[in-house]
């Protein structure tokens, strides 16, 4: 299997990389057999962001992967209004992969209590291993219980990493920013065939 995940597109924000986001879809497509877009597909569901969601939609039926998309819901509100108005769409607040590797657990984030602060020194990486280990430690009654072998694969936070030791995956987002390049335009392929099976590809090189 050959799993596609991005996140935190905000179709609608001013700076939003729009193009190469579809673009990079339509690449990733022919190499994927499920894409997940981990929350935060849209940035509100004012006129502009449905516009680009309707694009991206009618993109996906064009090139014959609109079947293999699949959203997890973000962390606002009007993202769920939008995804329920559009028939057809593979939707919930977490998707689950059984793959050769194990599970693949996937999630936007912001309901889990994902969070740093780097006011006090912390770093995303941190944030993320206590959100995992919150998650061990004391389950939800929403999500399959979380064992340490699973890997977590996070959107929200608009960071971009592998903690291996932890088996976190953070996907970064599709908005640029100066400081942090390597956080913006990246989707992660999983391939539960290969020795090293996650690959991060940016946009610029699909």
């Amino acid at each position: 299997m050959i799993i596609a995940v991005t996140s935190d597109v905000h179709l609608g924000r001013e700076g939003a990389l729009v193009e190469e986001f579809f673009q990079a879809m339509v690449a990733v497509a022919e190499k994927a057999d499920i894409i997940v877009i981990a929350g935060d597909i849209v940035e509100n569901d004012g006129p502009l962001a449905s516009e680009l969601f309707s694009k991206f939609l009618t993109l996906a039926k064009k090139h014959s992967f609109f079947e293999k998309l699949f959203f997890v819901y973000g962390g606002m509100k009007h993202e769920i209004k939008l995804l329920h108005a559009t028939p057809g769409l593979l939707l919930n607040d977490y998707c689950l992969l059984s793959t050769a590797i194990g599970r693949v657990v996937i999630i936007h984030g912001n309901n889990i209590g994902l969070y740093y602060n780097s006011e006090q020194g912390e770093h995303a990486k941190l944030g993320a291993e206590r959100a995992k280990k919150n998650l061990i430690r004391k389950p939800v009654n929403w999500l399959p219980v979380i064992q340490e072998n699973d890997y977590l694969i996070l959107g929200h936070l608009h960071k971009r990493f592998y903690h291996e030791p932890a088996r976190i995956y953070c996907l970064g987002c599709w908005l640029p920013t100066k400081d942090t390049p390597n956080d913006t335009g990246y989707i992660l392929l999983i391939n539960d065939r290969k020795k090293d099976p996650f690959k991060a590809l940016s946009y610029t090189t699909l």
